[in-house]
C-alpha cells in the first residue's frame, strides 16, 4: 500500500471521539500485542503531566482510546497521524524482529507503513522511542547488527510499497531518539523529554 502525498493530507479530518479534537499534540504508533502495555503505562501519565507542566490539555492519540470503529487504516490510523503535531515511534527489539520477519516474507507490516508515512512528511516532527533489552550498553544498542542500527535492516522494498526498508529506517534514525528500558521509572523519566518535544519548557533553547 503506498500513499500519496494527496492521501496523506486529506486523511486528517477526523474528530477524536475521546478527546473531540481534529489535532492531537502526540500520535502513538506501537505494535498492540508486544509494546501495549508500555504504551498502556505511558499514555495516560503523559497526558497528565503534560497537562501539568504547559497549563493546558495534551491530547495524545492512542488507539484504544481515539479510533472511530469501521473507518479504514488510511482514515483511522493515518488521519490520526497527519493530524498530530508530533508523531511518536514505541519500537522494542521484538517489535523490530518482527518487522524485519514480515518484510522478509513479503507480509504487509502497519507499523512500518506508518514509519512511511510520517517520515515522508516534509515538516514532520518525528519522535522514536527505543526500548532496549535490560542492560545493554550504549556501544550494544548502536553496533554493528544491532536492530538500532540502519544497516542491520535488509535492503528490500517493503511489500506493496515503493520505499526501501532500509532507507525508512535510515531516514527515521536521523531523528533524536529516546532509549529507555520497559520500566515504570524508566517510563515516567522520558515523558518529560516528551512533553519538551511537545513544547519546549521554560529555559530550554
Amino acid at each position: 500500500m503506498v500513499l500519496t502525498p494527496s492521501q496523506l493530507q486529506t486523511a486528517t479530518a477526523k474528530t477524536c471521539k475521546e478527546h473531540s479534537v481534529l489535532k492531537h499534540d502526540l500520535f502513538t504508533s506501537y505494535r498492540s500485542k508486544i509494546d501495549g502495555e508500555f504504551v498502556a503505562q505511558l499514555v495516560p501519565f503523559l497526558e497528565k503531566l503534560g497537562s501539568r507542566i504547559l497549563c493546558r490539555r495534551v491530547c495524545v492519540f492512542w488507539d484504544k482510546l481515539c479510533l472511530k470503529s469501521g473507518l479504514k487504516w488510511e482514515d483511522g490510523f493515518i488521519g490520526g497521524l497527519t493530524g498530530s503535531y508530533v508523531i511518536m515511534y514505541v519500537l522494542s527489539e521484538e517489535s523490530l524482529r518482527q518487522m524485519i520477519e514480515n518484510v522478509q516474507n513479503g507480509i504487509e507490516d502497519y507499523v512500518l507503513l506508518e514509519i512511511e508515512a510520517g517520515v515522508s512528511l516534509a515538516d514532520a516532527r518525528i519522535l522514536p522511542i527505543l526500548i532496549d533489552s535490560a542492560g545493554t550498553t550504549f556501544s550494544e544498542i548502536t553496533g554493528h547488527g544491532s536492530l538500532f542500527n540502519p544497516t542491520t535492516y535488509p535492503d528490500l522494498l517493503h511489500v506493496k510499497s515503493s520505499t526501501n526498508f532500509r532507507k525508512t529506517m535510515t531516514d527515521l534514525f536521523l531523528n533524536q531518539v529516546i532509549h529507555t528500558a520497559p520500566d515504570h521509572t524508566k517510563i515516567h523519566n522520558i515523558a518529560y523529554d516528551i512533553v519538551d518535544l511537545i513544547e519546549p519548557l521554560p529555559g530550554d533553547s
